[in-house]
């Protein structure tokens, strides 16, 4: 019975799925997926798409940035703007590719020479619980 308390290291592949893809890229790519569906579906009460046409206007122009209000990304969907709330680092480079890719669907056709597709620059303003920088130490997170 020698060897049972020994102390080894075990693996599991609990993070690939059957086809060897991670599951981590695929939940990245879901999120991608639903930023693009915000930038391309999301309206106003008067179903102008607020955020396709402000992309398209703003590419045209040669302003690679958007401005996002996370209250519109809540109302669209909930979830994704708790995840870009709380782990900005790691899901605004998701929503700036998925406006990449929708630059590149609302700007067909392009001028010759400008067929690359810029990056785009999502900028995100909330009202919810303004803070002052000189209190930004003292402030608790809920």
């Amino acid at each position: 019975m020698s060897g049972f308390d020994d102390a080894g290291v075990f693996f599991s592949d609990n993070f690939t799925l059957d086809d060897g893809q991670d599951a981590n890229q695929v939940n990245r790519t879901s999120y991608q997926r639903r930023f693009k569906d915000f930038l391309r579906k999301f309206h106003d009460a008067n179903f102008t798409y607020k955020y396709r046409d402000e992309l398209k206007r703003h590419y045209n122009l040669h302003q690679f940035w958007l401005h996002i209000s996370l209250e519109d990304l809540a109302s669209f969907d909930e979830e994704l703007a708790g995840k870009l709330q709380k782990q900005p680092t790691e899901f605004l480079p998701l929503f700036e590719a998925a406006a990449k890719e929708m630059a590149d669907e609302v700007t067909q056709p392009r001028p010759e020479g400008e067929e690359e597709i810029e990056d785009i620059q999502i900028m995100i303003s909330s009202d919810a619980n303004p803070v002052s920088i000189r209190h930004l130490k003292e402030f608790t997170y809920p």
